[in-house]
């Protein structure tokens, strides 16, 4: 494996050494945009204020200079029962906020999507949702955050065959953001 995924950056610390010793071992960053409980999109609460966003420009801002850095992920798992699907609007406009800011500053292209949780019931949903519209608007990549591969078992038997059947013809990347066991 060569990804590593980051969840909660304090965009205030010099963060270069360690970036660039991932970058002379071949391994890229997924940085996640949030922080703290109050510096996320919270489901059961969603909002999407100046303070929100200022926290992701700042996120961006520190990390845009790497080169290993893949993207960024405007939320995890904010939806994640059908109760809080309403919060996806806020992830929509977080991402597309990141997205305009990255252009308008002149960074280079960095991807934002989104990682949801494992709710087969609201999954596709969300995944659609997050992929109509606009290319401005739209997630650049879905994470899916899955754990239904346990102990000794196959693709068949976890579900993974059906989620690769699922996203066989979705438009933009999707992969294993979280994976394996519960305990």
């Amino acid at each position: 494996m060569n990804v590593v995924r980051a969840y909660a950056v304090d965009p205030t610390q010099d963060h270069s050494e360690c970036m660039e010793e991932l970058a002379a071992a071949g391994i890229y960053v997924l940085a996640g945009l949030g922080g703290s409980k109050n510096e996320n999109i919270i489901g059961s609460s969603p909002a999407w204020d100046y303070g929100l966003y200022q926290r992701y420009q700042s996120v961006v801002d520190a990390f845009q200079n790497y080169t290993n850095v893949l993207g960024f992920f405007a939320g995890n798992e904010v939806a994640n029962t059908t109760e809080t699907t309403a919060a996806m609007a806020f992830v929509k406009a977080a991402v597309r906020d990141t997205k305009a800011y990255i252009r308008q500053k002149g960074y280079r292209d960095i991807p934002v999507g989104y990682a949801t949780n494992d709710n087969a019931e609201i999954r596709d949903q969300l995944a659609d949702y997050l992929n109509c519209g606009d290319a401005n608007d739209t997630a650049d990549f879905q994470g899916l955050n899955l754990y239904s591969w346990c102990g000794n078992s196959n693709l068949e038997a976890s579900g993974y065959a059906d989620e690769i059947a699922d996203y066989q013809n979705y438009s933009v990347p999707v992969f294993l953001s979280e994976y394996g066991k519960r305990f």
